[in-house]
């Protein structure tokens, strides 16, 4: 049986633009993604403010800043502050209650790099 991928917005690096790309839909892959040389990491799901249909939700290190990795991206409230930094590699996905972690549509993947407006910080 082939494994059920889907289709993402990775941000590695906070000069570089994000990847869209697909990845395999589990837990393994994921923790693998944001883990960093070859060590698989704790992951922590972090619904994004943006209005959409569905939720967006960032998933990261969750001791990425513990762990001193390079800063990527910031968080913001609704009003648009910054909150909270992410460190380390990432990605983001839609998410449904009854299908959990789903793709990304173009439409969400515009939302999604204007909400973390590409590098700044």
């Amino acid at each position: 049986m082939e494994p059920i991928k889907i289709k993402v917005l990775k941000y590695t690096d906070k000069d570089k633009k994000p990847i869209v790309t697909e990845i395999v839909n589990s837990l393994t892959s994921s923790q693998n993604i944001v883990g960093i040389e070859g060590e698989p990491a704790f992951i922590e799901c972090v619904t994004l403010p943006i209005r959409n249909r569905r939720d967006l939700v960032a998933i990261m290190d969750d001791e990425g800043k513990l762990k001193k990795l390079p800063l990527v991206r910031g968080l913001y409230d609704d009003a648009g502050c910054l909150v909270d930094c992410i460190h380390g590699n990432f990605f983001v996905c839609a998410a449904d209650f009854e299908e959990g972690f789903t793709s990304l549509n173009d439409y969400e993947i515009e939302l999604i790099k204007n909400y973390f407006r590409d590098g700044d910080l």
